[in-house]
């Protein structure tokens, strides 16, 4: 978790800044490697940001953060979730980031 504090940490250093969420993970300077995705929501006023664990043949495992909190989608649908402090750990779903990417 000490890894995706950092990235958040560098997420709210840019909007301190600029007033806004960055566009990319690269704008932000936060150091990810590939299995880090981002994308800004509402107008840039908020993000989703996510990594991807557990790779297995078709399907992976994925450990998300919404700025919103708003996990309901996630955790009343029929993948099996965790909530992990602020994150929402969910299990085996491909196809459901696909809203996201």
């Amino acid at each position: 978790m000490a890894n995706c504090r950092s990235v958040q940490q560098a997420i709210e250093n840019y909007k301190a800044i600029h007033g806004q969420y960055p566009k990319s993970l690269d704008a932000a300077n936060a150091a990810v490697g590939p299995d880090w995705n981002y994308r800004p929501t509402n107008g840039g006023k908020g993000y989703v940001l996510w990594t991807t664990t557990n790779h297995w043949v078709s399907s992976f495992d994925v450990l998300l953060y919404d700025s919103s909190q708003h996990y309901e989608s996630w955790t009343q649908d029929e993948y099996y979730t965790m909530q992990v402090e602020d994150w929402v750990y969910v299990v085996g779903q491909p196809a459901r980031l696909a809203e996201f990417m």
